[in-house]
């Protein structure tokens, strides 16, 4: 799995996948065949 250089790790999915906060502030994870997806944010 990739780390995103110059992220800050967050937290964790479910599944143990790292959660990274990007430069703009969004949080996202990158799923099993490299995809990056982005975690909804709770209002």
């Amino acid at each position: 799995m990739k780390d995103f250089v110059g992220a800050k790790i967050v937290g964790q999915t479910k599944k143990g996948q790292n959660i990274y906060e990007g430069p703009r502030g969004g949080h996202f994870y990158y799923t099993e065949s490299g995809n990056k997806e982005y975690v909804k944010k709770d209002k």
